[in-house]
């Protein structure tokens, strides 16, 4: 079993760096936006760590982006070496989006928007404030949505898709060792250290408000409005829950279990030779 445990939810993009083999996770600057409530970046270490802060609010993180906007977290040995080693949960081929196992954790649950589009799509930089560099640890889906539709065109010609489950929490899993500690810096500046039986969770969420929101704009669309402008509004991806529903096989054990309108969770994208912009 894992002794950290890092969670992450919300407005994110995650993309492999195939040169420095580390996955990047860039937190989405969603503020501003018509018809999305503004979303708040926060971090939470439990229990308090060894070194550092233990919670970073919105305000925080963004005082800390002086030091710079790339981020690294890393596992680091008592010299100082950094243990690397990073990779998705893959356990099948293909995803099932419509697979009600509860047991199914592979990372390939979060939704891909290259494959979504069927084409490679360049992400507008400038946005995503920080870029965390996972350099170690299993990235899993831990909680998936209940089933959703896509729809998509002009209205008066939308054409809708049953899609199945979609990854809403994701998870890093990291087995520490004798002597190693997981650290999260930037810069020479460092954020926190913690050693064993932790637990950080990486939230980009809205503040709390009364759901459903039947007919409100899903969330969904804060990713093409800041990362993919250039995709036309016909062509872009509207998500909706199926009727009737469809129980997300792995849920957090809130209320509502899935809001509408979402996505609040991460997204990914094609591989790059580079860290993210």
């Amino acid at each position: 079993m894992p002794n950290v445990i890092v969670t992450f939810e919300g407005l994110m993009l995650f993309s492999r760096d195939r040169v420095a083999d580390v996955f990047d996770v860039g937190l989405l600057d969603a503020k501003g936006l018509p018809g999305i409530p503004d979303h708040f970046r926060g971090i939470t270490v439990t229990p308090d760590p060894t070194a550092g802060q233990n919670s970073l609010d919105d305000d925080e993180i963004d005082s800390l982006l002086s030091g710079g906007n790339v981020w690294n977290l890393d596992v680091v040995d008592a010299t100082g070496n950094v243990r690397k080693g990073i990779k998705p949960r893959t356990t099948a081929a293909t995803i099932d989006r419509l697979d009600t196992d509860s047991y199914q954790h592979d990372f390939a649950w979060l939704m891909n928007m290259d494959e979504l589009h069927r084409t490679s799509l360049p992400i507008t930089p400038g946005h995503l404030k920080p870029i965390i560099r996972l350099s170690n640890g299993l990235l899993t889906t831990i909680f998936k949505t209940d089933g959703i539709d896509l729809l998509r065109g002009a209205p008066g010609s939308t054409t809708t898709t049953r899609f199945g489950f979609v990854g809403e929490t994701a998870g890093l899993e990291i087995n520490l060792q004798a002597n190693e500690a997981l650290i999260l810096r930037v810069g020479s500046t460092t954020i926190f250290e913690v050693t064993v039986n932790s637990s950080i969770a990486i939230e980009n969420v809205m503040p709390p408000m009364p759901h459903p929101m039947p007919g409100a704009t899903d969330h969904f669309q804060a990713y093409y409005d800041l990362l993919f402008p250039g995709i036309a509004s016909d062509d872009r991806f509207r998500l909706e829950l199926h009727t009737p529903t469809e129980p997300s096989p792995n849920h957090p054990a809130v209320t509502p279990k899935t809001i509408e309108p979402f996505k609040c969770g991460g997204i990914t994208t094609g591989e790059g030779d580079g860290p993210l912009g």
